[in-house]
């Protein structure tokens, strides 16, 4: 009983590794290129160090300080906006951007200046069947505000990010807000911030916030579909937020929305902490509401392979069994055909011909090389073979992709040959 408890507690403390503050990550490799630089026509070059961007939450409001929400969840969706500061006013960013060692990193740290609430909205019941409640005058007036600031914006599109378990409302739209950043700001993030306890001990609470934030989830992206002059929808989830991310593309599949409704681009489900079943159980609900449904997986995950010791099921980031062990013939074959469409990319993350290529839990903002294909996913939707990742089959013949050592030389002349 003691192992399984201390067993548990690792995972609670493993699940992101969060720290206190956050500190800017990695340059993603292919910015490091001064061909590829997306601030070289910076909107703003003298607010670099700043970025304002959106965040969709249903945390409790915080009754006073500086943490604005709390860690428990609400009975309404808030909207508001943030403003975020890296690191001190007076620092130059583009010369850490463009060193080649980055040394300064550490003082390169997130503070959450401003996050005023701007609206507010009924949450909608936890149901697949019961619609989203309508919005009121104030929400209709955020996405106004929204779509006013879109103008502003060479990219029409706008990426959600989804955070893990054990995250404060900070941690979640610092995140986010890194994105935005390393688009050059010239693309809109928005935050969706689901009430994580943001602590230690919170990763059974954590399972079951996730998922019931996979409606609320779902009723924004209707409601953005619905209200917002946006050309398309992409998604971040990240370890337990890929639970909210593909609860919620079950629901609206459920539903039976069109594609061409909901305007769902690319959707980047970095270490899912997913339960395997689940997500194979419900991809075809959602399968043809996406344009393009990028995995990272790696068996070595420690991760998730803790958090599979909690209950029992195999983890969608983290798989250890093969998909033909424990589904049927039928719908394994189905499985497969979905796999190797041009829709689904699957990234073995435990494997790279790269010299110094480092996995971790957090990939995909840690690692520059992974975080270089998250971005080039969004902007482009390209398929994986475009995007320089080489192919490799599993010993059950399932395509996987991987990064070789040509990875960057070919991703950038892709990348050149599509800006001539």
């Amino acid at each position: 009983m003691m192992h399984r408890l201390r067993s548990a507690l690792l995972v609670v403390m493993l699940l992101t590794g969060c720290q206190s503050q956050l500190v800017l990550m990695p340059t993603p490799e292919v910015l490091k290129d001064p061909q590829f630089d997306v601030f070289a026509e910076h909107r703003h070059p003298e607010t670099i160090n700043q970025i304002e961007s959106y965040y969709v939450t249903t945390r409790r409001p915080a009754i006073a300080g500086a943490d604005f929400y709390q860690a428990i969840p609400d009975n309404q969706v808030h909207y508001g906006r943030t403003l975020l500061q890296i690191g001190k006013s007076e620092q130059n960013l583009l010369e850490h951007l463009q060193s080649p060692t980055q040394s300064n990193k550490n003082s390169l740290f997130w503070t959450l200046q401003d996050a005023p609430q701007l609206a507010s909205g009924k949450r909608p019941a936890n149901s697949t069947k019961t619609a989203c409640a309508t919005p009121n005058a104030e929400v209709l007036e955020f996405l106004d505000a929204m779509n006013a600031t879109l103008r502003d914006y060479p990219v029409k599109d706008l990426t959600i990010y989804v955070h893990g378990s054990k995250n404060t409302f900070y941690w979640s739209v610092a995140q986010g807000a890194q994105y935005q950043f390393f688009t050059g700001n010239n693309a809109m993030v928005l935050s969706f911030s689901w009430p994580s306890p943001g602590s230690i001990w919170g990763y059974a609470a954590d399972k079951l916030q996730a998922d019931t934030a996979a409606t609320d989830l779902a009723c924004l992206l209707e409601l953005l579909a619905a209200h917002s002059d946006f050309r398309r929808f992409h998604l971040i989830a990240y370890s337990a937020g890929g639970r909210v991310a593909g609860g919620a593309l079950s629901i609206l599949g459920a539903r039976s929305h069109n594609a061409s409704d909901l305007r769902i681009g690319q959707v980047y489900l970095a270490s899912s902490d997913e339960p395997l079943g689940r997500f194979i159980e419900n991809l075809p609900l959602f399968y043809n509401l996406v344009e393009g449904l990028t995995l990272t997986m790696a068996e070595g995950d420690m991760v998730l392979a803790l958090a599979r010791f909690t209950d029992k099921q195999e983890r969608l980031g983290a798989p250890s069994s093969k998909p033909n062990d424990i589904l049927d013939k039928e719908t394994e074959t189905e499985l497969r055909a979905m796999v190797h469409s041009d829709r689904i990319s699957l990234i073995d993350l435990s494997r790279s011909d790269i010299e110094g290529f480092q996995f971790s839990h957090g990939a995909w903002y840690e690692n520059p090389w992974v975080s270089t294909d998250v971005m080039v996913t969004l902007f482009t939707g390209w398929p994986p073979e475009k995007r320089g990742l080489a192919e490799s089959l599993s010993a059950n013949g399932y395509q996987f992709w991987y990064f070789p050592k040509t990875y960057l030389d070919d991703l950038k002349a892709a990348l050149g040959k599509n800006r001539e």
